[in-house]
Order: C-alpha cells, then sequence, then structure tokens
C-alpha cells in the first residue's frame, strides 16, 4: 500500500476483512485512525506505526490471527476499545519507553501506572492468572480467547470488569472476585 505524503486519518474499517494482507507500514504523517481498520485481516502479521500516530479507535486488530508482534510508539496516547480482540497469535508486544500512556509488564498491556488492564494475550501458555493488587480496571475484552487459563484470582479494590473480558475462556474454571 502506497500513502500520499500527507495523510492524517485513515478511516474506519479501511482495510476491513483485506485477506491477503500480511504487512503494512503507516505513513510517518498519520496521526489518528478510524475503528475497525484491520478488522479480520486475517493474513496480517506485522504492523509499523509511526511515531506520529496519537490515536486509535476501537477494536482496530480484530480477529488479526496471523498478528505476532505489536510495537507501540512513544506519541500514541489511546488505543481504543478492544484493540487486540481475538489476535490469537499475538506475543510479542512491545511499548516505547517514553509513551505516556501504556506499559509492557510480563507481556501483559497494561495503562503507564498500572491500574488498567488492557490486554492479556491469549497465547499465554499460564493455566492461571493474579491480577496485579494495583488494577481497578480490566478493559473489555482483556481476555478475550485466553483458552489456557484455568483460574483468575482478581485484587481487592477493583472497581470495574469490562464488557466480554473474559469471553471464549473455554477452560476457565475459577474466578476469585474480591468483596470490592
Amino acid at each position: 500500500v502506497n500513502f500520499g505524503e500527507s495523510i492524517t486519518y485513515i478511516g474506519n474499517e479501511a482495510f476491513r476483512e483485506c485477506a491477503s494482507l500480511t504487512e503494512i507500514e503507516l505513513p510517518d504523517t498519520l496521526e489518528s485512525t478510524g475503528g475497525y481498520l484491520f478488522y479480520m485481516c486475517t493474513a496480517l502479521e506485522k504492523v509499523t506505526f509511526p511515531e506520529s500516530l496519537v490515536s486509535m479507535d476501537a477494536y482496530n486488530f480484530t480477529g488479526c490471527v496471523s498478528l505476532n508482534g505489536v510495537n507501540i510508539p512513544a506519541g500514541l496516547e489511546y488505543l481504543g476499545d478492544a484493540p487486540f480482540l481475538g489476535c490469537m497469535g499475538l506475543t510479542d508486544i512491545t511499548v516505547h519507553e517514553d509513551n505516556p500512556s501504556y506499559t509492557v509488564k510480563d507481556g501483559i498491556l497494561f495503562n503507564k501506572d498500572e491500574t488498567v488492564l488492557y490486554f492479556y494475550p491469549p497465547s499465554r501458555t499460564d493455566n492461571s492468572y493474579t491480577v496485579p493488587e494495583n488494577v481497578i480496571d480490566i478493559y473489555d475484552g482483556a481476555f478475550f480467547q485466553c483458552q489456557n487459563l484455568e483460574a483468575v484470582i482478581l485484587p481487592d479494590g477493583l472497581l470495574t470488569i469490562g464488557g466480554g473480558a473474559f469471553d471464549f475462556c473455554s477452560s476457565l474454571k475459577s474466578v476469585t472476585i474480591p468483596e470490592s
């Protein structure tokens, strides 16, 4: 895909269901995108984000089962709801150290102060997970299709469990929910 030199926005569903798309480098001038940008691009393995990118709307990589790595640039402040829903092959998430909004701890995507758990990769082989004590919000679809998880322990102080947070966790037998 060749982009013009001045593109700052790519709209909703621009590459929806492009089943043969395997790799894309977004233009250096891109600042934001609409939602569902790469929805069901099942062959997509690699996306290169420009440092200029600030905002991406919801569900941008839903169903990108071949996506195996994502590098979140320093300037990205907003990823939208459930950005990696159904990304079964996603094993490597990195966040630029200067990013003010996101961080990765043990391969799991959190907000910078680690109070919001955004994404737990479904490809992880752990059969149990204890959500860190400082997490107060589990994002929509955060554990979607984590088929190896059998048990999750949620922390005291947790305020919100987002919609579909544990959808299609077929092995999940136990979720310990605190009284808070």
